[in-house]
């Protein structure tokens, strides 16, 4: 668990949210992002991503932003299984 500056845990789901968004924005996978950063850097990520969301809800999976996010990402997987 990534202990937030204000004292607070990252959730699970939190965490590999952050690392997940932070591959996509760099173009890379998730396994590779994890892969070649150290923990260190990964709970910054994780710090950075949880600053700077602008999701209120505590629970994820009712974060509006990620559920658009995730809507594009299942429509973008089926585009590859049709293909």
């Amino acid at each position: 668990m990534t202990e937030l500056r204000n004292g607070v845990y990252a959730t699970p789901t939190e965490e590999l949210s952050a690392l997940a968004l932070e591959a996509r924005r760099r173009g890379i996978s998730y396994g590779h992002l994890v892969a070649n950063t150290t923990p260190y850097e990964q709970q910054e990520i994780i710090r950075d991503y949880c600053e700077e969301k602008a999701c209120p809800y505590r629970l994820f999976i009712d974060c509006p932003i990620w559920l658009a996010w995730a809507e594009e990402k299942n429509i973008a997987e089926r585009e590859d299984d049709a293909l």
